[in-house]
């Protein structure tokens, strides 16, 4: 301690088990004049080397966390394991036996460790859909994933569905894909209303009805990302 004016504390209580990465775990100080700091607390020879100083006007800051995309990689997949997810089939004319893009993404899930807890075929109907993502959501599915509705067809109804249910919106998911879209399919790639955010603690996805652009969706953007995502909207 330093004193009435300050005092140490230990990093790990900002993040879920974040002591298992040893880069992250260290005393810090708070409301330390900078001097004092400097000498006695977060800037010692064991202190990350991307410390920095913030200063609010009023009193000096530290943030001794170097977060950068691999630390933040490294915490997710230490908190955050296995994912519980929900597949829903948006389809006028799609069974559980012919719903090939909803058996890809299972399979692309359970593949990286992931579980799936609930799948269901619905029509192309607003009211169905929404009704169903509540309903996983508040079953506890971590990341609802739906295929299918996403084009500007007169049925194609998904985007409207979603959107409206979303309190924090993605809009870098729908912009990334249809970037990688155009590099497969050229300008069609621009009907796709591929989108995502987040409804209650759940993450939901839209993607196409095409098994193509599942995979790419899966492969390029979700699986890889889904720990780091899901830690996002749980810290």
């Amino acid at each position: 301690m330093h004193g009435a004016a300050c005092g140490c504390v230990m990093r790990e209580r900002i993040f879920l088990r974040e002591r298992r990465v040893a880069a992250v775990t260290y005393s810090f100080c708070i409301r330390v004049p900078p001097a004092l700091a400097q000498r006695r607390c977060a800037f010692s020879p064991t202190a990350p080397q991307g410390a920095k100083w913030y200063n609010d006007s009023s009193s000096s800051w530290i943030n001794a966390t170097p977060m950068s995309h691999t630390v933040h990689e490294q915490i997710a997949r230490s908190a955050v394991p296995s994912v519980t997810c929900g597949i829903i089939t948006i389809s006028d004319t799609r069974t559980p036996e012919t719903d090939t893009g909803g058996a890809l993404i299972r399979t692309m899930l359970e593949g990286a460790g992931h579980q799936v807890v609930r799948y269901i075929v619905v029509k192309d109907e607003p009211d169905q859909i929404v009704a169903h993502v509540r309903e996983f959501a508040d079953a506890g599915c971590q990341v609802i994933i739906t295929s299918g509705g996403t084009g500007i067809a007169k049925r194609d109804s998904t985007f409207e569905a979603i959107d409206a249910l979303l309190e924090k919106r993605m809009p870098g998911f729908g912009e990334i894909f249809r970037v990688l879209s155009y590099q497969d399919i050229g300008p069609a790639a621009m009907l796709s209303r591929a989108t995502a955010g987040v409804f209650q603690r759940s993450l939901i996805f839209c993607l196409p009805g095409s098994p193509a652009a599942v995979r790419l969706a899966m492969e390029k953007l979700i699986v890889p990302e889904l720990a780091h995502l899901v830690w996002e909207t749980i810290r």
